[in-house]
């Protein structure tokens, strides 16, 4: 059977990797086709999954947007 894929499972998927490591504030990444993916199969606001995306880079050591 396979895994019902989850909300954070696709934040950390593009986190690591689409451009792993980049630290890109939200705006950049409210362009990538990868998290417009998840806004619309989540049904969750584009700007939320950037940001989502941007913080779980800067808990894993990319450098903080400023």
């Amino acid at each position: 059977m396979i895994a019902q894929p989850s909300y954070k499972s696709a934040v950390e998927w593009i986190a690591v990797n689409d451009n792993p490591g980049a630290a890109e504030p939200p705006e950049t990444l409210e362009g990538y086709l990868t998290v417009a993916l998840v806004a619309d199969l989540f049904g969750v606001d584009l700007k939320r999954v950037a940001e989502d995306v941007a913080n779980f880079r800067e808990r894993q050591g990319a450098p903080k947007n400023e």
